[in-house]
């Protein structure tokens, strides 16, 4: 499926760009109470990451 709106492909690249800037946003969050990431904190950018990547692969395929 290809995006033949110019207006909405670009809504989804913009919903890409936001996903990839929540991802760093989220890992530089993890650092912000004492400096370093802990134990738990990074399991759950583990899967906070994946989660991102994955709506960013869905997006991605839209666009192709």
């Amino acid at each position: 499926m290809s995006v033949t709106n110019n207006y909405l492909e670009m809504q989804i690249v913009n919903q890409v760009q936001i996903a990839k800037s929540f991802k760093n946003n989220c890992e530089v969050a993890t650092k912000k109470d004492d400096g370093k990431t802990s134990k738990e904190e990074h399991k759950l950018l583990k899967k906070i990451n994946k989660a991102a990547d994955d709506y960013i692969i869905a997006l991605n395929k839209l666009l192709k």
